[in-house]
């Protein structure tokens, strides 16, 4: 009987012990159940309808989509900016970084750039902020004399980009190099009648129609080509050739409105010079009467009278001259 109830016993420890050690580490349904959701997760990701077994592989699909569209949208951007220059490469990179920064995906745009553009690009995309900024500071610090000639300055304006910019200043400012070099030609010419002026200034226009001059309108034109005619010419013959200039590249009615700006200009300068003639001749006037009839004023009492005297002569000149 004793026996029995030993055994007995032993066999209950036993089976105690057993489901103790199981309950610590259960050696088979934990790996099953690690095993089944690692297969329910991968076939998650491959599931392409409305199926939703596993919320990782439901998140991973529009993350894939997603990194699809930026290279897709980055190997376009980078055939234009390749194919581009002037003031257009100048505006693709500029889109560039103002839409990365936009979306906060600028460092993985630039790591997809890495693998699609060639090294020389990726460097003026990936330095192109800092650049701009450095040129941005060197154009607000340029100092020209009056003395100095256009030739010159032109001179200074390319090598300080080349200093910024480099090989790219070439490229990247292609537009407003061959604007100055359109501007030194027309300057250079030397037309006898304002026809021959006239045709000089079409041809150079013509052989700079790959970059962007801001001469698309005749209005541009006209202006730009006014603008260029010589120092030397006196202003008989300036007359002459921007009546010529006018009637080719203006409308009656622009005509018009030049004529009409002109007066105005006109009008308003002689205004000013008026102006100043009268003030200095009530000046003289007040200077005189401090050192006669009003001399026994003090110094207080000169300044106001002086101060009412200039007020009124202002008044009545601005009131006579706007009627």
């Amino acid at each position: 009987m004793k026996h029995l109830i030993l055994l007995t016993v032993s066999v209950i420890l036993a089976g105690t012990v057993i489901l103790y050690v199981n309950s610590i580490n259960p050696p088979l349904m934990q790996d099953t159940t690690t095993k089944r959701a690692k297969e329910n997760t991968n076939n998650a990701v491959l599931i392409t309808d409305s199926t939703s077994k596993a919320s990782v592989g439901a998140s991973a699909l529009p993350k894939t989509r997603k990194q699809d569209e930026l290279t897709t949208n980055l190997e376009h951007y980078a055939h234009q900016l390749q194919s581009t220059k002037g003031k257009k490469l100048i505006e693709s990179l500029e889109s560039f970084w103002r839409s990365c920064l936009y979306q906060s995906s600028c460092e993985d745009s630039l790591i997809a750039l890495r693998q699609i553009l060639s090294p020389e690009y990726f460097e003026l995309v990936k330095n192109y902020p800092e650049l701009s900024r450095l040129w941005q500071q060197r154009l607000g610090n340029f100092v020209f004399e009056s003395n100095q000639s256009l030739t010159f300055r032109i001179a200074q304006f390319k090598h300080q980009a080349k200093l910024v910019w480099g090989e790219w200043a070439e490229v990247l400012l292609s537009d407003e190099f061959a604007t100055y070099d359109f501007t030194l030609e027309l300057q250079n010419l030397t037309p006898e009648n304002p026809e021959q002026y006239q045709e000089a200034f079409e041809t150079l226009l013509a052989s700079s129609q790959e970059h962007d001059l801001g001469l698309d309108s005749n209005l541009a034109r006209f202006e730009k080509a006014v603008s260029s005619l010589p120092d030397t010419m006196n202003n008989q013959e300036k007359s002459a050739f921007i009546d010529e200039l006018e009637r080719t590249y203006l409308s009656p009615t622009q005509r018009q409105d030049i004529q009409t700006r002109e007066q105005q200009v006109t009008a308003q300068q002689t205004r000013v010079r008026d102006y100043h003639v009268e003030l200095n001749q009530l000046e003289n006037k007040l200077s005189q009467q401090r050192r006669t009839e009003h001399a026994g004023l003090s110094d207080a009492q000169w300044q106001t009278l002086y101060q009412q005297q200039v007020s009124e002569f202002r008044r009545e000149f601005f009131a006579n001259t706007e009627r």
